[in-house]
């Protein structure tokens, strides 16, 4: 007896069959249920079963109906019990029929076995155009539609992540990709897994293609039938320069089909198999192919659970090797020998210039081994040493850096406790070295600054110097101050973060009274108590080269703001000053106001989340009415409304602001109005920024007009308002009238697949947009598609 689904199903595969009459109906009693068809050969083209208990026997009648019928293009049949047989069944029919063109079987019971059926026919069918499967096995799918591509395509250069291509790119609808005008250079890939049999499909297809020359399959779960399929396309192409394939499964079975590709390609240069899983014996394979390939610069093996054997098999291929520039192979189970073995390899080979070996080279052993080879290498140009051990063996590296040749020019040391001696190393190399720019992220402590104070002191050549979150105290600033009154070529410091106080900030303060070098200084997000503003205010009386200056995060009250201000008033260098997030209220921006009025210097003064409020407000704006130089101002987040506001819309009228940023600030629909009705008419501001404001869909009916009339706005930031879908409608016409707009961030706005398709729809009429951020919005894959 039939099941009642299947015997549904055979009463709509006998109407599929037949050529009824028009306007005959079947209906069927089926479980105490009636049925009711209406048949038209003509017109029948979508039918909907999902959720129907359907199984394999019952997608036989339909499979069998679908053979002939020549009207039907939709077919729905997600959620159901469909397993791999009904998807065999569904296959055969696709190879005859002509006019199904979307095919739905998400939720269903189809394994990759069932997957790789359809994908075969899909591979010939010319018709399908939707065919689903779940995120699980859709990239089979995907990889059958850009197989088609790559067949005719003849302008495709690189194929790559969707994440990395440019604004504004291109997203295809997979289905019909090898339909498009032949232009495309760069192709986005959908971040479906296309294992093997998709590997097959692609690979395929790339053994005719003569243009593309970079193709990355990041995370596709190719496995190591896969990597024998792109080895086998490797062998004969002869324009691909660069594949990605990590995080794929890869074992040692897969490195060596791609070892055996390796010893005949010669126009690859750089391939990726980080994040498999090749061990030695993948490693020996690629080290066979080292020794034969003549092409090859760039071979990472990250997090490939490589031990020594397999680092050793590689050292010996790279001493006769004379092509490989770049070998990465952190994240692996290396010992002290594998670093012994590399160190032998470099003292021989004459190409190498980079080797990341992070996390193998640990401890004051391997630390030895890299000084030594540092006497000798002639090439070596990047050094990066994380996570490097403690103790006075561990920095006989730094030591060795005094006898250096001049080829070394980066020297990153993140994350290593180099102590007080490791920083009098590295001084000493900063005395001998000429590099012009060190990032230094180390425990330094206190005695470590006196070291680097030290070699600024007779330094020519350094001009940045990062010392960012180092713990070193007033004491440590005490040194730097004293080396700052001497060194004639520092430009930018970063001290931020480093428990500073009010000691640390005069001894600093002193010598900027005499510094006439440094330009930049950071600050930031210190301990400074009550009289490091005392001490910075008549700093900036006398010093005449600080440009920037970042206070932010310091805790400055209203008293502070004073003794700033009263240096801004004859300071006459300083251009940008950031006093964010400290606890000014009315009478710091009082303050500094009445600073303005005299100083016609600074262009950028950031008082992002203080506690100005509405007076505070009003003495900066009416204070920006006087001076005529600040061009850029952060007022967020200071707890004012709309009187406040309309005090700054005032300051728009006057015609200088060119950046202005309201974030975190309630604006009404009285105020919204205000600031529309200013910019309409005004000539300069280009950036505005009214991101979380509490703007919702209706007050964009206020932005709508302002887009339509501003001709001087090149960026609005509307981030983590409540635009919805209906405020989505109205910015996107706007933009069919804007001629200046060029970025527009709408980040967390619930626009919705309907926003999405209506800034679509606009994009297509737009000549002037390059940048729009839709992130978290809710927009599902249908609502991408638009973009297409």
């Amino acid at each position: 007896m039939l099941a009642k689904s299947s015997l549904f199903l055979l009463m709509i595969g006998m109407l599929l069959f037949a050529s009824p009459v028009a306007g005959q109906i079947t209906t069927g009693l089926i479980g105490g249920r009636y049925y009711t068809i209406v048949p038209s050969h003509i017109t029948l083209v979508d039918l909907n079963f999902g959720n129907k208990g359907i199984t394999d026997k019952g997608v036989w009648y339909l499979a069998d109906a679908l053979k002939v019928n020549e009207t039907l293009t939709s077919l729905r049949l997600f959620g159901n019990q469909i397993g791999d047989v009904g998807a065999q069944y569904l296959a055969d029919a696709l190879k005859v029929n002509r006019t199904l063109t979307t095919l739905d079987l998400r939720w269903s019971s189809i394994s990759i076995v069932g997957a790789e059926y359809l994908a075969d026919v899909v591979s010939i069918n010319e018709t399908i155009e939707e065919l689903w499967l779940g995120d699980q096995f859709s990239g089979v799918i995907a990889a059958c539609h850009l197989a088609k591509l790559l067949r005719v395509n003849q302008t495709i250069t690189e194929i790559i992540p969707y994440n990395q291509l440019p604004p504004l790119s291109l997203h295809l609808n997979w289905a019909t990709a090898w339909k498009v005008p032949q232009t495309l250079t760069k192709l986005g890939l959908p971040s479906y897994e296309f294992h093997a049999r998709g590997a097959y499909y692609l690979a395929d297809a790339l053994k005719c293609n003569h243009t593309l020359t970079k193709l990355d399959l990041t995370y596709k779960y190719i496995e190591d039938a896969g990597a024998q399929h792109f080895a086998e396309f490797l062998k004969v192409n002869q324009t691909l320069t660069s594949i990605n394939l990590e995080s794929n499964s890869i074992h040692a079975h897969g490195a060596q089909h791609l070892a055996d590709a390796l010893k005949i390609n010669q126009t690859l240069i750089e391939i990726n198999l980080s994040g498999n899983y090749i061990q030695s014996a993948g490693a020996q394979y690629l080290a066979d192919a080292l020794r034969v390939n003549q092409t090859l610069k760039i071979l990472h093996l990250r997090s490939n659970g490589i031990e020594n054997d397999g680092i050793r098999h590689l050292a010996d291929a790279l001493k006769n090797n004379q092509t490989l520039t770049t070998l990465t192979l952190d994240s692996n189970r290396l010992r002290e020998e594998a670093s012994e073995y590399l160190i032998e390899t470099l003292e021989i080979n004459r190409t190498l210039t980079k080797i990341l070996a992070q996390s193998s080279v640990n401890g004051p052993i391997e630390a030895w081994f890299l000084a030594k080879h540092l006497r000798t290498n002639k090439t070596l140009v990047t050094l990066s040493m994380f996570g490097l051990a403690s103790g006075n063996e561990g920095e006989l590296l730094l030591d060795e850096t005094r006898h250096m040749n001049q080829t070394l020019t980066t020297l990153q040391l993140k994350s290593n406790a180099i102590l007080a001696l490791g920083a009098r190393y590295l001084a000493d190399a900063l005395i001998v070295n000429q590099a012009r720019l060190i990032s230094v992220f180390a425990a330094t402590s206190r005695e470590g600054a006196k070291y680097l104070a030290d070699a600024l002191k007779v330094n020519q050549t350094l001009t940045t110097l990062n010392l960012d979150d180092n713990w070193m105290r007033d004491p440590g600033i005490e040194h730097l101050a004293a080396a700052l009154v001497v060194n004639h070529t520092l430009s930018a410091l970063n001290i931020s973060s480093n428990n500073i106080t009010d000691e640390g900030i005069q001894h600093l303060a002193d010598a900027l009274k005499q510094n006439q070098t440094l330009t930049t200084l950071n600050i930031a997000n210190n301990k400074l108590g009550p009289m490091s503003p005392v001490h910075i205010g008549k700093a900036l009386c006398q010093n005449q080269t600080l440009a920037t200056l970042d206070l932010s995060k310091n805790a400055i009250t209203d008293t502070g703001a004073c003794h700033i201000a009263n240096g801004l008033k004859k300071n006459r260098t300083l251009t940008t000053l950031n006093i964010a997030e400290n606890k000014l209220g009315p009478m710091g921006a009082l303050f500094i106001g009445r600073a303005l009025h005299e100083n016609q210097t600074l262009t950028t003064l950031n008082l992002r989340n203080n506690d100005i409020r509405r007076s505070g407000a009003k003495n900066i704006t009416e204070a920006l009415h006087i001076n005529c130089s600040v061009s850029t101002l952060d007022i967020g987040a200071n707890r004012f409304r709309d009187e406040g506001i309309l005090n700054i819309v005032g300051v728009l009228r006057i015609n200088h602001i060119r950046s202005l940023s309201l974030d975190n600030l309630l604006i009404t629909q009285t105020a919204l109005s205000h600031l529309v009705e200013a910019l309409k008419v005004n000539k300069t501001l280009t950036t505005l920024s009214l991101a979380s404001c509490k703007i919702d869909g209706r007050k964009c009916a206020s932005l709508n007009e302002m887009l339509r009339h501003n001709q001087s706005l090149t960026t609005l930031n509307l981030n983590s308002n409540r635009i919805t879908a209906g405020g989505g409608q109205l910015l996107a016409e706007a933009l069919l009238h804007n001629k200046t707009l060029t970025t527009l961030w709408l980040i967390n706005t619930g626009i919705g697949d309907y926003g999405a398709k209506c800034f679509a729809d606009a994009l297509k009429v737009n000549e002037t947009l390059t940048t729009l951020m839709l992130r978290w919005n809710h927009i599902s894959t249908g609502g991408t598609r638009h973009f297409n």
